[in-house]
């Protein structure tokens, strides 16, 4: 009751806690990326040129293009968005151009003759590469699954954007017109060309340490080449260091322990293909000799019985147990003749086993059976219904295993019925040749050389006393150096990247790029230099279990546009240095025009002849793609030896020796045609890229994703 009192004494304090939470909850729900209750504006996760995509409406449209998917989900959602932005884009302009596509235009493309690329894509039978007329048809008579209307809804709207960008890049392409001159002179480029002696000093000639950077030298190269490095969206850069999951020796030995306690069952069971699956092994139905069988194990094997069983032994990253479950002599080739009766079904093999016995009591009951006459009639076997059922002589295993052991081990001139995955089979071995062998059927147990859990707690521990110790890049740098761990640094990332470095894509590698870029609404936002309170697990998805552990620290932030030396420097770094090396090179061979005394100048260094250089190809033989001397030994006089010049692997000196004029019988007409074609095939790659370049993207999947 006394209680009671003080709460009524100080009501007001109750209202304004009430008042508190209230206003936490509502806090909270405007910026959890869920409903707000001031309006769906939360809910944007994107804006495509003024149209808002709702997070709703994304996750509505995935579940229902990629309900069953079990594809890498991430590129699947960069697919997705591609698509909306391509539909928001292609359907703006084609408005504004007064296209569009009639509901009878679409019926056409839906259940033409000439379907639409989605069509042909989305109802392909896997077999014959051909549209499944069946499977697409059951969308127009309404026998088409309930559940499947919202996606044949949706991939109308699809069908619609893939038309009208077919239309708008077919009047782009019939609008580019290539002028005479211009035909000439780029069908000049492609075909007049040049012989040269050329030499080439590699940049590899001088060490790295063989030449200064200074400031200026970062500076003057990135002036230069800005519009390699120039962004449009923000990007980071993150260090981590990995702490990787290994077995132990002990983990090692606990393993081939477990493994030899299980070689004598392995080795006293009677029934090999129970014990195999019971102990996740794996049998081989091929037939192995000497030769064949794993280098590792083939000696033992050969000196062993049927039943016999060697291991445990190491093979790859797995402790393994061998097994020899039937041992044989067969000859080298066999022949045969057969009549195959096909099925399927148990209906179908029932039906078919007896008319094997049938044709088989005919056949011994026959003095000279015309098996040209049972193969045609009965059998339906395409490679040897025509031919009396006959197979010439063959090598082991070539045959399905039930087949093959009737052909090889059966009597020459029996006759059995064997049953195999196409059907059952009257074969009728014919002959053997070559030499005997002794012949293996194997089984494996297996157990994967995988840390055990106790060593995967351990590394765990290890890397959350060094997070824990280390909490910023610049310790983090220190004590890994210390413990003898490499640092990695990522290539430039962005806030939707889910690809990590060495570390690959997946969650994992997504959830490091989220905390990267401050994504995690949970988590105080990450600054330069900042290491992330998280370890984070990667999993080995074939053995099931965490097979590294990762400390991250976030080391640069690249704001959109143009870079600082700073932002980029690392990765021009390589290209300042054959920068200064060039210049270094050059003044060494300024003046010089013997070739030969050039080459013996430097190690490993020549004279080179190489034939029909032009203008307009995409490389240099023998040399790579090289822009700039191309351009120069077409701006060369010819018999004149070039001044230095620096490429992309080396600074080059030539002579050209002789000049080949175009042999192109072409008319102008068809010089046109060929340089408009060429523009042509690149409209539809870059149309979209075009529309984005004049538009405003806003892209928040991060938030969400």
């Amino acid at each position: 009751m006394a209680l009671i009192g003080k709460i009524r004494n100080n009501s007001w304090l109750l209202v304004v806690m009430i008042g508190l939470g209230l206003g936490g909850f509502i806090f909270m729900d405007m910026f959890s990326g869920q409903q707000s209750v001031f309006g769906s504006g939360a809910t944007e996760m994107a804006n495509i040129d003024g149209r808002s995509v709702d997070i709703q409406e994304f996750n509505r449209v995935e579940s229902i293009l990629y309900a069953n998917s079990s594809g890498d989900p991430f590129s699947r959602r960069q697919f997705l968005f591609n698509s909306f932005v391509d539909e928001t884009l292609v359907n703006k302009e084609a408005e504004a151009m007064g296209l569009g596509v009639s509901d009878a235009e679409l019926e056409e493309l839906t259940f033409g003759n000439n379907p639409s690329p989605i069509i042909q894509s989305r109802f392909a039978d896997p077999q014959t590469r051909q549209i499944n007329r069946q499977a697409l048809e059951s969308y127009r008579d309404g026998t088409r699954p309930e559940q499947a209307d919202a996606f044949w809804n949706y991939q109308k709207g699809e069908i619609k954007t893939e038309r009208l960008k077919s239309k708008i890049t077919t009047m782009v392409e019939k609008a580019i017109y290539t002028p005479s001159w211009l035909a000439e002179m780029s069908s000049a480029d492609k075909s007049n060309s040049r012989k040269v002696a050329i030499v080439k000093v590699g940049y590899d000639a001088m060490e790295n340490t063989d030449v200064t950077l200074s400031d200026a030298d970062y500076s003057t190269y990135l002036s230069k080449n800005m519009a390699k490095y120039e962004t449009t969206e923000e990007q980071r850069k993150l260090e981590y260091v990995v702490f990787p999951v290994v077995a132990t020796e002990q983990d090692k030995a606990d393993i081939r322990t477990r493994m030899a306690k299980l070689a004598p069952d392995f080795r006293a069971t009677d029934n090999d293909t129970i014990f195999v699956n019971a102990n996740y092994g794996t049998m081989t139905a091929q037939w192995f000799d000497s030769k064949t069988l794993p280098a590792i194990i083939s000696d033992s094997i050969t000196r062993m019985p049927q039943g016999g069983v060697y291991g445990p032994y190491v093979e790859g990253n797995a402790y393994k147990l061998a097994k020899i479950t039937q041992k044989v002599t067969m000859q080298d080739s066999a022949k045969c003749r057969h009549i195959l009766l096909s099925a399927t079904t148990p209906a179908e093999f029932a039906t078919a086993s007896t008319r094997a016995d049938s044709l088989m009591n005919a056949i011994r009951t026959t003095s000279n059976p015309n098996w040209d006459d049972l193969a045609a009639r009965y059998s339906t076997d395409p490679g040897s219904k025509d031919k009396g059922g006959f197979y010439d002589y063959a090598a082991v295993n070539t045959y399905v295993p039930a087949f093959n052991d009737a052909v090889f081990l059966d009597a020459v001139g029996s006759l059995s019925a064997v049953r195999t995955q196409f059907g059952i089979h009257i074969i009728e071995p014919l002959g053997r040749k070559g030499d005997s062998k002794t012949y293996y059927r194997m089984a494996y147990i297996t157990e994967n050389i995988i840390p055990s859990e106790a060593t995967q707690r351990e590394i765990e521990n290890q890397a959350i006393e060094f997070v824990d110790a280390n909490r910023t890049r610049a310790e983090m740098a220190t004590a890994a150096a210390a413990k003898g761990l490499t640092v990695e640094t990522s290539q430039p990332i962005k806030a939707n990247d889910f690809v990590l470095g060495t570390l690959g894509s997946g969650q994992t590698s997504r959830d490091i790029i989220r905390w990267g870029f401050a994504n995690s609404l949970s988590a105080d936002p990450a600054e330069v230099g900042d290491v992330s309170p998280e370890i984070y697990a990667y999993n080995n998805a074939q053995d099931f279990y965490t097979d590294k552990y990762v400390a991250v620290a976030l080391k640069s932030i690249q704001a959109p546009g143009k870079p600082s030396v700073a932002d980029v420097k690392e990765e021009i770094e390589p290209f300042v240095i054959n920068a200064k090396k060039a210049e270094a090179l050059i003044s060494k061979l300024n003046g010089k025009t013997d070739l030969n005394a050039i080459a013996s100048s430097f190690e490993d260094v020549s004279v080179d002849t190489i034939n029909g250089v032009t203008f307009g190809g995409s490389s240099v033989t023998n040399m790579g793609i090289e822009p700039a001397l191309q351009g120069a030994i077409f701006n060369t006089a010819a018999n004149t030896v070039s001044a230095p010049v620096a490429g992309n692997s080396g600074v080059f000196v030539f002579k050209t020796i002789s000049e080949t004029p175009s042999q192109n019988g072409q008319t102008i007409a068809q010089k046109k045609q060929q340089a408009s074609n060429a523009v042509r095939s690149q409209v539809k790659a870059k149309l979209i890229q075009g529309l984005r370049k004049n538009v405003e993207i806003t892209d928040g999947r991060a938030r969400y994703f």
